[in-house]
């Protein structure tokens, strides 16, 4: 949890759901990893593994940018979610795994909310 002070003195608490987060931010590397040790491994033709490591980037870069900006967790999730079953097609699903890891992790970004008692915007909360 992050304290941070808010503009009138008061303590707020910043959440995220950081078992989603993590599992997301695995997948984006298994999914990267696996274009990447075909390439290197059977001198593959790189236009062919591009596609799995742009698709790997961007699930990796939506779980990176659910970290920074917290508040917009569930439109990052939704996009790790759906890359994640695109990567499937494009990069093994990072032997399956990755695409697992990335289901799993973006329906719980998705699926997040914070709690109502630790909003750094609500009144009666104290810190």
């Amino acid at each position: 949890m992050e304290r941070r002070v808010t503009g009138d003195g008061r303590v707020g608490v910043r959440r995220r759901p950081r078992l989603g987060l993590t599992l997301l931010t695995l997948a984006g590397l298994l999914i990267i990893w696996m274009p990447l040790v075909i390439y290197v491994q059977e001198f593959g033709q790189f236009s062919l593994v591009f596609g799995g490591v742009v698709i790997g980037g961007i699930v990796l870069g939506s779980a990176i940018l659910g970290w920074i900006y917290p508040q917009r967790v569930q439109i990052f999730g939704i996009i790790g979610l759906i890359f994640s079953i695109l990567s499937l097609m494009g990069a093994l699903g990072g032997l399956v795994i990755g695409m697992l890891l990335g289901i799993v992790g973006g329906s719980l970004c998705a699926a997040w909310t914070p709690k109502k008692g630790s909003s750094e915007g609500n009144p009666e909360s104290t810190g």
